[in-house]
């Protein structure tokens, strides 16, 4: 709530009783959750607190200051909140779809839970960076932990936001991976500690090194001459 630019009002006018509360209803929205860019700005808002530099905390329309490892630590749950409410919004409403398309296109905005122990408890992807599942060849390997499907959930409302609203690719292929570890897609920015949101895919894992080569001998020219008379003198017919 501290990264959302609404004010809640129940709680400062609940004393004055039911008529007050319904009255102002008429003239205020109910609750952020049915505007899809109150829900954008706010997943941006936390996003950008998470980030923050741990000196100098961000302290949201003048409330308390959000510290950047608590808001780290709760990131993924509040954008996966966000992402729920927005897929409910969009799934029949294109002008939400809109709206959250055009936060989404400029700005990292997916987040994905760390599952390795370390400092990194997030990282925020581009659409461009994300994918919702992968091709069953994929499945065994450690990119399938990062398909959006894996971390939000199979529903068909998730699945139709991603790839439909904001049209991130709906299953990542052999090539495409390749691509990725490849091209610009595959780097990641190092975040400066003790910062725990870092952007981009960490692809790293999913790096196959190259077969270790035995390195060559050096040839002996001659031992070889050497070796090859010693050979043809054993080959050779027995005299008269």
């Amino acid at each position: 709530s501290r990264c959302c630019r609404l004010e809640p009002l129940s709680a400062l006018y609940d004393r004055f009783g039911s008529s007050t509360q319904e009255a102002l209803q008429n003239w205020v929205r109910s609750c952020p959750d049915n505007d899809a860019g109150e829900l954008c700005d706010a997943l941006l808002q936390a996003i950008a607190c998470a980030k923050a530099d741990p000196g100098n905390p961000r302290r949201c329309l003048n409330r308390d200051l959000v510290m950047p490892e608590v808001a780290a630590e709760g990131l993924f749950a509040a954008a996966k909140s966000v992402i729920e409410s927005l897929a409910s919004l969009c799934v029949h409403n294109e002008a939400h779809g809109s709206i959250a398309f055009n936060y989404f296109v400029q700005h990292r905005m997916i987040v994905l839970p760390c599952a390795e122990q370390g400092p990194v408890k997030c990282r925020v992807l581009h659409m461009g960076e994300a994918f919702w599942s992968v091709v069953p060849a994929l499945q065994h390997l450690p990119v399938a932990a990062l398909s959006l499907e894996s971390n939000y959930g199979s529903s068909e409302s998730l699945r139709h936001f991603f790839t439909e609203v904001l049209r991130v690719r709906s299953r990542l292929t052999a090539d495409g991976l390749q691509q990725m570890l490849q091209g610009s897609l595959g780097s990641h920015q190092q975040g400066s500690d003790p910062n725990e949101v870092e952007d981009g895919l960490d692809l790293a894992a999913c790096i196959v090194p190259p077969p270790q080569v035995a390195p060559a001998v050096e040839f002996d020219v001659g031992h070889a001459v050497i070796e090859a008379r010693r050979r043809a003198q054993a080959a050779a017919p027995p005299s008269d």
